[in-house]
């Protein structure tokens, strides 16, 4: 798994992608998620079996940052903007679990070479968003903790909804640098609103084997 944080080109982007209810983080940074599982055998597959894979971007907001269990780093609170997942049965639990309608898409990883890593994002048949890094293979930490996400929902009346899901995970910590972003969304998708620059501004990268548990609505704004 590889989570990307970066600074899109436009600044107030990630206002305009919040909940009027929540508030971006002051660092504006929007969080990048790609990752793809090719042994099922390493799942739970959430009642299905077989490959699965995620991508999603997800806004950082303020007043709900966790600590590491080692108290040596913090997460900040993310905001699904956008979701997008593979398997069906992750899409079912999704939504069963805390409300989260997530799209249909896949990632595909690739090494062209030793210590590079392609990772691409499919959406209807083709490629929106494209990274291309430079990754170790030595655990440098593990470290736990949980982070705080938000998604919206249907409530009653369909009024929208926020809720705030709780998701523990432990993770073994490799290195890595984030050479590239190609962000190839049609210019009238929304996640276009929230490209980096041709030249990216990431400002951090978490990259290793990371183990989650199934999330647990926390609360409900």
């Amino acid at each position: 798994m590889m989570i990307i944080g970066y600074r899109p080109a436009d600044p107030a982007a990630a206002r305009r992608a919040l909940p009027s209810r929540l508030e971006p983080h002051p660092d504006g940074v929007v969080l990048l998620n790609l990752w793809a599982a090719e042994d099922p055998g390493r799942s739970s597959g959430m009642g299905t079996y077989g490959r699965l894979s995620c991508g999603y971007i997800a806004p950082e907001v303020s007043g709900y940052d966790t600590q590491t269990s080692d108290g040596n780093a913090t997460g900040h609170g993310r905001f699904f903007t956008h979701h997008w997942l593979e398997s069906a049965g992750m899409r079912s639990f999704a939504e069963a679990s805390c409300g989260n309608r997530a799209d249909i898409g896949y990632v595909q990883q690739s090494e062209p070479r030793p210590g590079e890593l392609v990772q691409e994002l499919y959406v209807d048949g083709k490629v929106v968003v494209r990274t291309t890094s430079s990754v170790g293979t030595e655990r440098l930490a593990t470290i736990g903790g949980h982070l705080n996400y938000f998604t919206t929902f249907a409530g009653p009346d369909d009024r929208e909804q926020i809720a705030r899901v709780a998701v523990p995970f432990v993770a073994d910590v490799k290195e890595a640098q984030v050479k590239s972003i190609e962000w190839l969304f049609d210019a009238d998708h929304p996640a276009a609103a929230l490209a980096p620059s041709s030249d990216p501004d990431v400002a951090s990268v978490l990259y290793g084997d990371i183990t989650w548990a199934p999330f647990t609505v926390a609360e409900i704004l």
